[in-house]
């Protein structure tokens, strides 16, 4: 017991020693000033501002066109602007017409009542060019076979009655694509029309008129049989173009060929030079022809040359000479002048 009280004296004596020890080592630390703390600096008033406004689409620029009738090819929008960003304004139904004065760069048309509407729904209408007969305003034409009138140049517009195989037909105006024009107002397609009264053909010539017609189809025509004042074979008129009109007569004849290879001489030539008389022909249009059609598009087989059956004396010009084949040439070489 004795031990053992000895060692806690011995123990508390060596806390003790610690404990002042520590006490002596805080008391030479010198007291840390008080800091000072600065005021906090005045908040700046804020500045009201204005919410931003929504951002516009640039304005953009419609060019003056004209005004120029438009096909809708389907269903669309009509916009206030030019673009979806502005309030839409209606709609336009398909296969409609709708008439346009200004456009966009970007392919946006303005109506004439001032609604837009996307390029990308529209087709343009083909315009009819005006015809003329000499003076007259109006050139007549016939049916070939019964033929429907539409309301405007092509099948995909609405049918508005037809006219019987044979009818005489007064027309105005005829597209770039062969639709004509009647005074009315109305379209009928050019492949059912003809420039000359038609004739049937009997069968007693089914053979030469074969004949006939698959040399036009080679030489890029379409045969009309009808019957031509005497002395006349045929005919090719540029109201009719791509058609040539062959009297019946040239079929008994058979020379029916060489007349439609004269007739597509002058199509080929007015598709060069703008007329089927051009100045390099001189007053020698008619053998400048039967030259082109014997040096390019066959031969005339003599036609030019030996009367055949006839046929020379009814024309009632003589064979090409050789200025005349010259011209022809310098007209396949695209020389008219």
């Amino acid at each position: 017991m004795h031990a053992t009280g000895q060692r806690q004296a011995a123990a508390l004596t060596a806390l003790t020693v610690v404990l002042c020890a520590l006490l002596a080592l805080l008391t030479m630390v010198p007291a840390r000033a008080e800091a000072k703390v600065a005021p906090p600096a005045p908040r700046p008033t804020p500045t009201p501002t204005s919410a931003p406004e929504p951002s516009q689409p640039p304005a953009a620029v419609v060019h003056d066109i004209g005004v120029a009738t438009m096909r809708v090819t389907t269903n669309v929008d009509t916009y206030t602007g030019p673009g979806t960003t502005y309030d839409r304004a209606g709609s336009l139904v398909a296969d409609s017409e709708v008439q346009v004065d200004g456009a966009t760069d970007d392919g946006w048309y303005r109506m004439v009542d001032g609604r837009f509407v996307n390029g990308r729904f529209l087709e343009a209408v083909p315009e009819p060019e005006a015809l003329a007969d000499g003076d007259a305003p109006n050139v007549t034409m016939w049916a070939t076979e019964t033929a429907d009138l539409r309301v405007g140049p092509g099948v995909k517009y609405d049918r508005v009655g037809s006219v019987p195989g044979g009818t005489e037909v007064q027309v105005d105006g005829r597209t770039a694509d062969n639709w004509y024009r009647t005074t009315e107002g109305r379209f009928v397609s050019g492949t059912y029309l003809s420039a000359w009264v038609p004739v049937v053909v009997g069968p007693e010539h089914a053979q030469q008129r074969q004949l006939a017609e698959s040399e036009a189809a080679r030489l890029g025509v379409v045969v009309r049989w009808t019957s031509l004042p005497e002395g006349t074979v045929g005919q090719w008129k540029s109201v009719a173009p791509g058609t040539v009109g062959i009297d019946v007569v040239t079929l008994g004849q058979q020379t029916a060929v060489l007349a439609v290879r004269h007739e597509a001489a002058h199509q080929a030539i007015y598709d060069t030079c703008g007329t089927p008389a051009p100045p390099v022909a001189r007053d020698r249009s008619e053998n400048v022809t039967d030259a082109y059609a014997d040096l390019f598009l066959g031969g005339m087989n003599g036609f030019v040359g030996p009367v055949i059956d006839g046929l020379q004396a009814q024309v009632g010009y003589g064979p090409p000479t050789p200025g005349d084949y010259d011209a022809a040439r310098s007209v396949r070489d695209g020389r008219c002048s």
